[in-house]
């Protein structure tokens, strides 16, 4: 029931569940920790998802105390402690984490090497930032997913901090176009706002126009919603004000 309540995204009752079963588990004696662990890490996972976090530490510490460092899911518990870090501003330690989990064989890899990204855009240490964000995106070229939009985004605001508006520009335009091809419409309206954006900076508005030609044909091809067509119709409205003045 539980894992059915989170397939619906119902984290209260996904929770909930879960919490009656293990305590069921712990009442009866039960003695399967694979399945301990499960019942331990999706307990964390919920916490996290309604952003329980000490609640999702909590569960993380149970997990780690009775897991083995042989088994195989150890290191999506370490990626889990890892993210929940970084939700709480402990992004060193996520860092060390996500550090020590790269150096094995890992699935998802790519994942990973974003994460590290991320935290060493949080710490200001844009280079780095840059070195993890390109060979995510790299992993990824093989077999370009909804993730890879978010990388790209990610990326294009590192190139935008470090003032290297050309790069930040192409790699908003990457992640325009993998938004088009998984219909991600909150994600293809914030790479048109940025583009817009560094276009402003760059005093080359001029340059939008090749995005905004584009506009008019995505909406018969995408169902945008009335808060997104708003949304694109008050971009066109500020970019034709600005190109006309």
């Amino acid at each position: 029931v539980g894992t059915c309540c989170y397939m619906l995204l119902d984290y209260s009752k996904t929770s909930y569940y879960y919490k009656k079963a293990y305590d069921r588990f712990l009442e009866i004696g039960i003695i399967d920790s694979e399945f301990e662990d499960k019942l331990l890490y999706n307990l964390a996972l919920c916490s996290s998802m309604m952003e329980n976090y000490n609640d999702a530490l909590m569960y993380i510490e149970r997990l780690e105390s009775i897991a083995s460092v042989s088994k195989p899911g150890v290191f999506t518990n370490l990626i889990l402690k890892a993210n929940v870090f970084m939700k709480v501003n402990r992004t060193e330690e996520a860092l060390n984490i996500y550090k020590e989990v790269l150096n094995n064989d890992i699935k998802y890899l790519y994942i990973v090497q974003n994460n590290i990204a991320v935290a060493f855009m949080n710490l200001g240490r844009l280079d780095e930032s840059i070195e993890f964000f390109t060979k995510s995106i790299n992993n990824q070229l093989q077999s370009l997913s909804p993730d890879t939009t978010i990388s790209l985004i990610k990326l294009a605001e590192v190139y935008y901090k470090e003032k290297k508006y050309e790069e930040a520009l192409n790699f908003y335009r990457y992640g325009l176009d993998n938004t088009i091809k998984f219909k991600q419409l909150d994600k293809l309206i914030q790479c048109y706002e940025n583009i817009y954006k560094v276009c402003m900076e760059m005093s080359k508005i001029s340059k939008f126009d090749f995005y905004y030609k584009s506009i008019e044909g995505l909406y018969d091809v995408l169902s945008f919603d009335e808060e997104q067509l708003k949304k694109m119709k008050l971009l066109e409205h500020n970019y034709i004000s600005d190109i006309n003045n």
